[in-house]
């Protein structure tokens, strides 16, 4: 599905927002090493569409501790 949607739309960038959709979108495992880069999309998605990485936005109300950082 991902795949035709990617190809249907044609964006020139994907934001991933949050550590699941970062690790399926690029196969990278840690949002706050990759946090503000963009990073290749996995070749089975068959596009050369960069992945821009960032904390999802319910983090900021789940990690009260971390809000400066976000």
């Amino acid at each position: 599905y991902t795949v035709r949607e990617i190809a249907a739309v044609k964006p020139k960038v994907i934001v991933a927002l949050g550590v699941s959709a970062l690790k399926a979108l690029t196969g990278a495992g840690k949002i706050g090493d990759n946090r503000g880069k963009m990073l290749p999309l996995l070749p089975s998605y068959r596009a050369d569409v960069p992945v821009l990485a960032t904390y999802h936005p319910a983090a900021y109300l789940h990690n009260p501790g971390m809000r400066a950082s976000y």
